[in-house]
């Protein structure tokens, strides 16, 4: 087979940079999909491993993250009994994308004390869903939820000030005094946010140890950014013991949940032998599927087998049909990246095959 070299890991995510109303979403994704309520959003990652010079990179380092940044996600969870069935109504309205309704039921609500409602509104604020934009109110709609214990609204608060937004700068102090709380209220997703914060160094030294002790918090609530996240440690022996079965354990947990790092990280297991007898067949077929579901770096890997690959599987055509693909999806930040990886497999597909699927990504594009 053509490449030889260790395939690295996607990067851990931190649990969620979209304000979390409660989202619907199917139980086999990690993108917000449709009909099952979870406060769960997949996001960007932190670290990934050292890569040698024919290696993939699995999984472009911002690109979950923003993934998760744009879409507010509502939820009762935590809750105090304040929220009636006026509260379940404007989320409802939400979730049909009556913003309009929803802010007319939530906003005296809002105002009269009713946490989940102030989360809402502050979702509309921060987003100018139905209303015009008002950062001010929506920081102070976080803050008066959180203080009335509604664990979510200190997780978007925490959110709002790590990662800022136009005309507020991030505020990493803030951001994680905001965590500390929803991790006091038991928000897994606060946990993983300030795990990746830890691992990070916003607003500290870097801490790999503390953040495997907020991710593991996390992974025992069941949390599968958590399980990718410490599964990633364990594969860098960084704040935790190098275990490979440790590692495995949790990505196929969190994949089998629907988690497409964890999913596209077992892929990148098989294809490096780690845990299991190198299996690069087994890696592609991870590697496709994570890829079907939208991951953008799976793809990569996928174009990459199938361009590099010998014989009977391989498929520069398809290999390079998959990098259009995953090109002309990507956002401007992980572009980048996957822009340079498309281009070093460009200069191994032959002219005749790369103007073959640029025609047939033509005709996909087409009839879409």
């Amino acid at each position: 087979m053509a490449m030889t070299a260790s395939t690295s890991f996607t990067r851990a995510s931190e649990g969620g940079r979209r304000a979390q109303i409660a989202m619907r979403r199917s139980p086999r994704s990690h993108m917000p999909v449709v009909p099952l309520r979870k406060p769960f959003c997949a996001v960007s990652c932190h670290h990934c491993i050292a890569k040698g010079p024919r290696e993939e990179q699995l999984m472009n380092p911002k690109a979950v993250t923003r993934a998760c940044m744009a879409v507010a996600v509502l939820s009762r969870g935590a809750a105090p009994a304040t929220a009636g069935e006026d509260a379940e109504a404007a989320r409802e309205a939400y979730f049909q994308g009556d913003y309009a309704r929803a802010a007319e039921i939530a906003a005296p609500l809002a105002a009269a004390g009713d946490v989940v409602a102030m989360n809402l509104m502050a979702v509309l604020y921060q987003k100018g869903l139905a209303v015009e934009p008002d950062l001010g109110r929506a920081l102070a709609l976080y803050e008066a939820a959180c203080e009335g214990g509604f664990a979510r609204a200190c997780h978007n608060l925490g959110v709002l000030r790590e990662y800022g937004e136009e005309g507020l700068a991030p505020d990493f102090a803030a951001a994680a005094a905001a965590y500390e709380k929803g991790i006091a209220l038991g928000y897994a997703p606060s946990m993983t946010s300030r795990g990746a914060m830890h691992y990070r160094g916003k607003g500290g030294d870097a801490d790999a140890a503390a953040a495997a002790a907020l991710y593991r918090q996390a992974v025992e609530l069941g949390d599968l950014d958590a399980m990718n996240n410490l599964g990633l440690l364990h594969v860098h022996g960084e704040g935790v013991a190098r275990d490979y079965a440790e590692a495995w354990a949790l990505f196929q947990r969190a994949a089998q949940a629907g988690h497409l790092s964890a999913l596209t990280n077992l892929g990148a297991m098989h294809d490096n032998g780690n845990n299991t007898p190198r299996d690069r067949l087994a890696a592609y077929a991870l590697y496709r599927l994570a890829a079907e579901r939208g991951e953008a770096q799976a793809a990569v890997n996928a174009a990459r087998f199938l361009i590099e690959e010998e014989g009977a599987l391989a498929d520069p055509v398809e290999g390079w049909v998959w990098c259009l693909r995953v090109l002309d999806a990507a956002g401007a930040a992980d572009g980048a990246s996957i822009e340079e990886e498309c281009t070093e497999l460009a200069a191994e597909v032959p002219p005749q095959a790369r103007a073959e699927a640029e025609a047939r990504f033509t005709g996909e594009a087409a009839r879409q």
